[in-house]
């Protein structure tokens, strides 16, 4: 029987027994009088996007360093290359690396929980990643303010503020709202004696809202400087560092409500810059410095036409622009449309349309779109979805060279089929579960290999077809109080016909991803949080620890009843103070951080 099939009737064995009657008993809510415990990865360590997601189901962080130092996402066994962010229907992207798709120079206060979206999920919200999207929203602005000051070992602290404001409008319609942001992380020795991490972040927002529509514009900036001993696979007995800036300006305009019929404009403009040093024993040092300027517009929409049509619709367009010592000076840019007319008939819906890419200087891409649903009640929704997506190698994948790495100009575009098949579903109590299969199918994936055991260098490759089979099932549930508890599970297995001895990452990937994440608030003003990572990673030569890795973070928060709205927290980093070595060929020493931070709101 084939390895498909085995999966298929697993999953279908679970829904069955998900779908069973069975005698729930809802507990009855109690009032708690109480303010309840903020979260310290809501606050953030360093108040970047990484920190939040890297206690997110669904989605797998890898750090260089520390999440908000250098930090690669993955979703579904996804390369780094093939998963990133998205703002308010905007996807962000760099056209030197993806090794920069989870940064945001804004602070994590200022944004919505990320939702992870795949397949025709991300096709209707946004754009560009091959696989997967951590979609982030601007949050209502609400009057308050907020500071966070923390202290870590070896001499790290961090800093973190949010001034929000918010005014009605004299006839009541609506109301303005302004806010600013800034933040500041040191952090020291992060997993060698001088790779330290220095980063700050600020900015401020305007808002206008009214019962139909919501006004955003945000302008940020980022600076960050890090140590960089033996990452992206060069040698670590050679010192290295990196620098990068970042400022992000979006706008954004939406009217109507976004599960039902709406249309949203959002426009961006980016510059980030990238200067890498590493100190050879050559003569001289080698030095490499990058600009990327990213424009990008979208137009998007739902149309409900009757009671039973719909029509899912966005138009974009992008412009990259690159200047490099390393990489040369390119432009290029890229256009798409997509169109998604659907029906509801009784308890199905049927979506079925297609999106089509152009692109400058390559041949353009139509991508089939569609997905058939069938809901039973608020417990059992059933979805069977086709997605196709298309992703440009980035420019480092083209035209790098370095001791480490050669880049391969041949390089053709990516494109990836997912096929899945999904069943979510709500429980009295505010459970939450989900339970999936899907398959996906990536033709000239983009990998950095080790051809034979004596190559020296890893090199940008097109392997020919990657067939990926998965299984995801993930349940969470919110009470009351503030206390929250998710769990999620992902079995992956891949194969591909191209022959390599190493691959550093889409062939190099977790074939069991567990992610348990709590705060449990035992009393109105004490919680534990805890975020729990247990990844088993496929067999590589070149990983010198385990396989197995076990990535642990826990935190003791307390609200004094005198003063509720002050947090103190007390937290552990690498609580089991785990070797395990995220990267083949590269020795990490890690251990254990305890840090604690002070939160006041007023």
């Amino acid at each position: 029987m084939k390895r498909s099939q085995i999966l298929l009737q697993v999953f279908l064995g679970c829904v069955v027994a998900a779908s069973a009657e069975t005698q729930l008993v809802e507990k009855v809510d109690m009032v708690v009088r109480a303010e309840a415990v903020r979260s310290g990865r809501v606050v953030g360590q360093d108040a970047s996007v990484a920190v939040t997601l890297a206690g997110t189901p669904g989605v797998s962080v890898t750090s260089q360093g520390i999440p908000g130092g250098q930090t690669d996402l993955s979703i579904r066994g996804s390369s780094f290359s093939g998963a990133g962010i998205s703002l308010n229907g905007l996807s962000l992207q760099n056209a030197q690396t993806e090794h920069f798709n989870a940064e945001l120079p804004i602070i994590a206060g200022v944004l919505s929980t990320p939702e992870i979206l795949t397949g025709v999920d991300q096709v209707l919200v946004t754009e560009g990643h091959l696989v997967g999207t951590a979609s982030f929203s601007i949050m209502p602005i609400d009057t308050g303010r907020s500071l966070t000051f923390g202290i870590a070992e070896d001499e790290g602290y961090w800093l973190s503020t949010l001034i929000q404001e918010s005014r009605p409008f004299a006839n009541g319609a609506g109301i303005s709202g302004f806010g600013v942001f800034g933040a500041h992380t040191q952090a020291n020795s992060v997993d060698s004696q001088d790779n330290d991490v220095r980063s700050s972040r600020g900015g401020g927002q305007f808002q206008i809202a009214t019962d139909e529509s919501q006004w955003d514009v945000v302008v940020a900036h980022q600076q960050k400087a890090f140590g960089a001993r033996g990452y992206y696979g060069v040698t670590p007995t050679w010192d290295a560092e990196e620098e990068t800036e970042d400022t992000l300006v979006v706008g954004s305009w939406l009217r109507g409500d976004l599960h039902g019929s709406y249309l949203r404009a959002s426009v961006m403009w980016r510059e980030q810059s990238d200067d890498y040093t590493l100190y050879w024993t050559l003569p001289g040092v080698y030095n490499n410095a990058h600009r990327t300027v990213t424009q990008s517009a979208v137009l998007a929409g739902r149309e409900l036409l009757g009671d039973s049509f719909l029509l899912d619709w966005r138009a974009s367009g992008q412009s990259e622009r690159i200047r490099s010592s390393a990489l040369g000076d390119h432009d290029r840019t890229r256009g798409g449309l997509t169109l998604v007319p659907g029906m509801q008939l009784g308890r199905w819906s049927l979506k079925a349309g297609a999106r089509h890419e152009v692109f400058e200087d390559d041949d353009s891409e139509t991508l089939p779109q569609g997905a058939v649903e069938y809901t039973r009640s608020e417990r059992l929704r059933l979805r069977l979805s086709h997605s196709q997506s298309v992703r440009q190698p980035s420019y480092t994948e083209l035209n790098y060279e370095s001791p480490a790495s050669l880049g391969n100009s041949g390089l053709e575009n990516q494109t990836a089929e997912t096929t899945e098949l999904l069943a979510t579903g709500e429980f009295p109590g505010k459970v939450e579960w989900r339970m999936g299969i899907f398959q996906r199918v990536t033709r000239d994936a983009v990998d950095w290999i080790r051809e034979t055991e004596a190559s020296t260098r890893w090199t940008a490759s097109n392997l020919d077809r990657i067939e990926t089979e998965g299984v995801e099932v993930g349940v969470s549930r919110r009470a009351v109080g503030g206390s929250r508890v998710a769990a999620h599970y992902t079995f992956l297995r891949k194969s591909s016909d191209v022959d390599f001895y190493s691959s550093r990452y889409a062939m190099d990937y977790p074939e069991h991803h567990f992610l348990l994440s709590g705060l449990w608030q035992f009393c109105p003003c004490m919680g534990v949080e805890l975020t729990q990572v247990v990844r088993q990673q496929e067999d590589n030569p070149l990983r010198e620890s385990s396989d197995t890795g076990y990535d642990g973070a826990l935190a003791l928060h307390w609200v004094p009843c005198s003063s509720p709205r002050t947090q103190v927290s007390l937290m552990v980093s690498n609580l089991w103070d785990d070797d395990y070595n995220d990267f083949p060929g590269q020795e990490v020493v890690s251990q254990r951080r305890v840090s604690a931070g002070l939160t006041v709101e007023w």
